[in-house]
């Protein structure tokens, strides 16, 4: 049955909390990565540059799950795009970090389990009929 139903499934509710407790692992973890991302970064410009970029990501992620939880179908389609790309390019940072920091490295462990269940989530049947099935609004006078 077809319903134009504005309450958010329960499953998009559960894949934004866990996008926001992975965004705060991430943070953490680039806590603990930090003096070592400096360093492997001095060549372009040292900490201020892995500064710079760790805050970019912070805040596109900030955005994106934001946009995500707003029922914006293109943030949910860019996450799993970014997520996707991203995945094969994070093996090698995995695996440094967990010789470097096994802590660290069990966080981010966590961190992308996490983030491949948000993925999953997101894109199940009642979550895909959420984001599809944008309310209609009428125009105000």
């Amino acid at each position: 049955t077809f319903l134009m139903n504005t309450e958010k499934p329960e499953i998009v509710r559960k894949a934004v909390l866990i996008l926001w407790a992975t965004l705060g692992v991430g943070f953490i973890r680039s806590m603990i990565e930090f003096p070592r991302l400096a360093e492997q970064s001095a060549a372009v410009g040292g900490a201020g540059f892995a500064n710079f970029i760790q805050m970019f990501v912070f805040l596109f992620m900030v955005g994106l799950i934001w946009a995500i939880n707003k029922r914006k179908n293109w943030a949910r389609w860019t996450y799993i795009v970014l997520f996707v790309l991203g995945a094969p390019l994070a093996i090698s940072p995995l695996i440094q970090s967990l010789t470097h920091s096994p802590f660290s490295g069990i966080l981010g462990l966590a961190q992308t389990a996490g983030q491949i269940v948000a993925a999953v989530f997101l894109f199940q049947a009642p979550a895909r009929e959420w984001f599809k099935n944008q309310p209609q609004h009428s125009p105000s006078l």
